[in-house]
């Protein structure tokens, strides 16, 4: 086989697997997308029930949050 050809096959070969790559990348933000989305519905649904809960069966909403150091630093930009 001379070089040309090889050369040939190599790029077939290197597209081949880009676009493979490309569709396993496509598919895994999906499923990543799909899992994030699922968790804030079921979040939102958490705040729901708590905000029609009795009073006495309510949680603070602090008790809610998921990111502590997101929330303290917003409080420090906050105290500036």
């Amino acid at each position: 086989m001379d070089d040309s050809k090889l050369m040939f096959y190599k790029e077939v070969l290197e597209e081949e697997y880009n676009k493979t790559q490309m569709e396993n990348r496509s598919k895994q933000k999906k499923q990543m997308k799909d899992a994030v989305t699922e968790i804030k519905n079921k979040f939102n649904q958490l705040l729901r029930n708590n905000r029609l809960a009795d009073d006495i069966e309510k949680l603070p909403r602090d008790d809610f949050v998921i990111d502590l150091e997101t929330r303290d630093n917003i409080l420090k930009d906050g105290e500036k």
